[in-house]
């Protein structure tokens, strides 16, 4: 039972590079970057986001399906053993669930402080208009 689950967990623990891999440009430097930097990277973030959350709920449905049929097996070594290695696959894919979910939070924040950017930006320039318009009048 637990081969079965390994292999949709391993597919779930790939997503981790991936994950590791879209957050790259805000790892070493702020947590502010250049737009033309900041869209194509948030974009990316939220692609992945939207891709790989399907196959993480997915594991974790398989992993819990040979839960269920694990405490169906008859009580002794064989039984506490799979239900401990299925227990253990089942920790490593809510450790990828977590990651992803933190992606996905991160990435509606950064979007919102991008935008917020050309707002203040926008705000900015209209009050300079204001003041000039206050000392022509």
């Amino acid at each position: 039972l637990a081969k079965q689950a390994e292999k949709d967990v391993a597919k779930a623990e790939e997503l981790m590079l991936k994950i590791e891999e879209v957050e790259k440009p805000w790892k070493d430097g702020p947590e502010f970057l250049p737009q033309a930097t900041a869209g194509p990277a948030i974009d990316a973030a939220a692609t992945l986001v939207k891709e790989a959350s399907p196959q993480v709920e997915s594991a974790k449905t398989v992993v819990l399906e040979k839960l269920v049929e694990a405490r169906q097996l008859p009580e002794g070594l064989l039984r506490l053993r799979t239900t401990e290695e299925l227990q253990g696959l089942q920790a490593r894919v809510e450790a990828v669930a977590l990651k992803l979910m933190q992606l996905k939070i991160d990435t509606f924040a950064r979007r919102t402080k991008m935008q917020m950017t050309d707002v203040i930006q926008a705000v900015a320039k209209a009050e300079t208009e204001v003041q000039k318009l206050i000392k022509v009048a």
